[in-house]
Parts: structure tokens; sequence; C-alpha cells
């Protein structure tokens, strides 16, 4: 039932999150190589508050998880606020984030190519099907609802849904985080580190 939900009911919701979330990481590694200054800036925060991650020079395998985890519940919360579809702002802030990494990847003359295939992939394709899974949950939850409160008639009851997502997000989400942490924690480093 949970992935009949996740692949009939979220799949759009989930394609429209992806897509935009790959188109708006073309566009933020751009914008970011064209200034060099800004990039180097905005880095040093991102890195700085991902210090709470890292303890004693190690990735902190359930600091990483609980951070990814917190991302991804707050993309489906946020979709309970009608009209606006917050989760979309956490889909910029992520493709911003990955804009950063290959722009700064760029200006360290690491091609992306191997920073996407060694640096992110390993973990990313569970950790990104997480979020992007997360926000399509809240995308789809703030379209209802909206619908709702302006009177378009749908079968679906928003408790249904809701039910639904907090099954998906049980037994689909959480175990793709921790399978993506520990990836991140165990494996990512080392493969990074033999061929970039």
């Amino acid at each position: 039932m949970t992935l009949d939900f996740v692949f009939r009911e979220i799949s759009i919701y989930f394609w429209i999150a992806t897509g935009t979330f790959v188109l708006l990481t073309i566009f933020t590694t751009y914008l970011f190589a064209q200034n060099q200054e800004l990039t180097q800036s905005l880095l040093k925060k991102i890195m700085g508050q991902f210090q709470g991650i890292i303890a004693d020079g190690q990735i902190s395998l359930i600091r990483l998880f609980l951070n990814n985890l917190q991302a991804s519940a707050l993309g489906i919360v946020i979709g309970l606020v009608p009209f606006i579809f917050l989760p979309v702002f956490g889909i910029i802030s992520n493709a911003s984030v990955m804009g950063l990494v290959f722009s700064s990847s760029q200006l360290a003359s690491y091609p992306i190519w191997k920073v996407v295939l060694f640096g992110i992939l390993p973990h990313g394709i569970f950790e990104l099907t997480a979020v992007m899974l997360s926000y399509a949950m809240g995308l789809a939850i703030c379209w209802n609802i909206t619908k709702k409160i302006i009177g378009y008639k749908r079968n679906e009851k928003l408790k249904d849904l809701l039910k639904n997502c907090f099954w998906a997000t049980l037994l689909v989400v959480v175990p793709l985080l921790v399978v993506a942490a520990l990836v991140e924690t165990y494996v990512t480093a080392h493969i990074m580190a033999a061929f970039i």
C-alpha cells in the first residue's frame, strides 16, 4: 500500500520536485561560478552550519541522519501551509547548496562529473531520493489543502493523504536516510580519496 501510494499518487510531485532541483542546480552552479568571492563566502557559511555534524574530524552518523531526517520532516510539515507551496523553498535551498559545491569544485579544478560520480552519487542516490520524496509529499499536502479551501472536490480525503505520507516517511524515507548516512559516513570519503 505504501509503495503504491509513492509510485502512483506522489510520483508526479516527485518528478516535479526532482526536475526543479536539477534545473536550479544547473542554474546556481553557473551563477556561483560567475562570482568567486560570493562562492567562497557562502561556502564558509555552509561549512560552518555543518560543523555540528562533524565530531573529532569525523562525520557523526547519528547527527548526519538526524539532520537529514529533520530536513525531510520539515519538507513535509511545511506543506500544511496552503497556497504558498513552501516545500519549493526547500528545493531551492538544496539546489543552491549543490550549485555552490559544484561551482567551488570547478574553481578548484575538480571536474564536476567526478564530484557527482564519486562525491555525491554514492550516498546522494539515497539521500536525494528521500529528500525529494519528502518535498513531493509536502507539495501534495499543500495542493490538496489548497484545493479543499477553494472548494475543489476530490475523492481523496486529506486524512488519508496525511496517513499515507506518515507511512511513506516511516517505511521509505527513513530507511533511505539510514542507508545514505551509513554510505556518507563510511564509504563516500574513501571513494573520493581514491578517485578525486
